[in-house]
């Protein structure tokens, strides 16, 4: 099977979100580019890879892969965000309120 390359670039648009480019490189020279937003106060890595499943001829490995991408940019642009990956349950806000 062959092996997918990924190269994920995002810009902050204001407070709510940032624009996102996935570039899916395969080993046979085929490239393809991916443009989606990320509103930070509803979508999730997984709401946003859930999307994906739909249009993209992609492994569960690379969809988790792509999640794992997504929070892990979206922390090193706004580092007060709290990443879903691994908290699906959590219905939290992805600021991580506190309660109590």
């Amino acid at each position: 099977m062959a092996q997918n390359e990924f190269k994920l670039e995002g810009v902050i648009n204001g407070d709510d979100s940032i624009s996102f480019t996935l570039r899916i490189a395969q080993s046979c020279c085929h490239a393809r580019n991916i443009d989606f937003v990320f509103y930070l106060a509803r979508d999730t890595a997984q709401s946003i890879v859930g999307e994906m499943v739909d249009q993209l001829d992609l492994s569960n490995e690379d969809l988790t892969f792509i999640a794992e991408l997504i929070d892990s940019l979206i922390v090193k642009l706004v580092p007060n965000w709290k990443p879903s990956f691994g908290n699906s349950r959590s219905k939290e806000s992805p600021y991580g309120d506190q309660k109590g």
